[in-house]
């Protein structure tokens, strides 16, 4: 086993969680022996352009079977890094919280509708599209992407390597309305268009953490 972890990780910063995560993952992976190694990108404001960056890290460096994009505001504990490894899916994910105070049951888009709390699923389930802030990817998947949409190549600045943008924003049409599509859900669509699947693991619980404002009375 064989892992790049990448972090998109704007002014080198991160939560708390985060950091007590990884603790306890490298804890775990020194334990069983595990391959593996941290990218963050740090000073990178446009989120495609980061994910982007550590996709091409994780091409260039050979000795990694898989990359895993953990967000920075995202808690977990190490056992869920192992439920997506045990996997061996091209893509494997877990849903994690929107940041809202209603706290709403984790959800997921199966077969094009939306599916309102995971406990209903007690195996793993091919899911239309999920955010990448878990996300699992396997070298073979990514290399698979790069030779379908050769379209996404380009060059990284006047001096930069030639990079894939296989994370990206893009106005797609779906039923006949078009939507506005986040970076990870055009990824999900791409590779799903090659005939692959997202699998999701409904067993694993994440912390998503944000900020919250507030205000006293007088």
């Amino acid at each position: 086993m064989s892992i790049l972890f990448c972090t998109p990780m704007y002014g080198g910063m991160c939560t708390e969680a985060y950091f007590k995560s990884c603790i306890g993952l490298q804890s775990a992976l020194i334990q069983t022996g595990v391959e593996y190694d941290w990218y963050t990108g740090v000073n990178e404001s446009l989120v495609t352009r980061a994910r982007n960056a550590c996709v091409h890290a994780f091409l260039k460096d050979t000795a990694y079977r898989y990359m895993m994009f953990i967000d920075a505001d995202i808690g977990f504990a190490a056992d869920d890094v192992a439920k997506l490894w045990n996997l061996q899916a091209p893509v494997a994910v877990a849903a994690y919280a929107m940041k809202t105070p209603a706290m709403p049951k984790l959800s997921a888009w199966v077969d094009g509708r939306l599916v309102g709390g995971l406990d209903k699923f007690k195996e793993p389930v091919a899911v239309d599209y999920a955010g990448t802030g878990f996300m699992m990817i396997s070298r073979d998947c990514l290399e698979k992407m790069c030779a379908a949409y050769p379209e996404t190549r380009h060059m990284e600045g006047p001096k930069g390597e030639e990079r894939f943008a296989l994370f990206d924003t893009e106005i797609v049409e779906d039923g006949g309305k078009r939507f506005y599509a986040s970076e990870d859900y055009l990824f999900c669509r791409r590779w799903r268009k090659l005939g692959g699947e997202v699998l999701l693991e409904p067993t694993i619980r994440l912390q998503h953490m944000g900020s919250f404002a507030y205000e006293g009375k007088s």
